[in-house]
């Protein structure tokens, strides 16, 4: 008997800790912003898309004059693929990027580097408002001289 009231004794407390401990500490945090615009898909309303910065290219064109081969890939003539989704922030910077094809798994690893260094976006609106936005980018890689 006395087993069965120490363990409810213990069981107890730690309850009551736990309680303690999950107690709101009154600071506020911040509201995750879950309403994204997909550029992939049809989409209504008053919505102007963010703009990459720069009249010379988009960000297709940027990631392929950043990326950088190195000797032996060039010397294979490695090709790869990478398909990658980007979400673009209300302050027009890229917060986050995943991945749904990368054929090469470096060609991925940099090529998200130079995404989340990349200059920032012009921001996008929907009804006259800053607003998030995601979209989908398809790189293509081939290794080749002059790279």
């Amino acid at each position: 008997m006395k087993r069965f009231s120490k363990f409810y004794s213990i069981l107890l407390l730690l309850s009551l800790n736990l309680n303690l401990f999950a107690q709101d500490s009154g600071k506020s945090f911040k509201e995750v912003d879950t309403n994204i615009i997909n550029l992939d898909r049809p989409y209504y309303g008053n919505v102007k898309p963010p703009k990459f910065p720069g009249a010379e290219h988009d960000l297709q064109g940027y990631i392929i004059d950043k990326f950088r081969f190195t000797q032996k890939e060039i010397e294979s003539r490695a090709k790869g693929e990478v398909v990658i989704w980007i979400y673009i922030e209300r302050d027009g910077t890229i917060s986050q990027t995943r991945f749904d094809k990368n054929t090469y798994t470096d060609y991925g690893d940099r090529a998200r580097s130079i995404l989340l260094h990349a200059p920032k976006y012009i921001p996008g609106t929907k009804d006259g408002k800053t607003a998030r936005f995601k979209t989908k980018l398809t790189i293509k890689f081939e290794a080749h001289q002059g790279n």
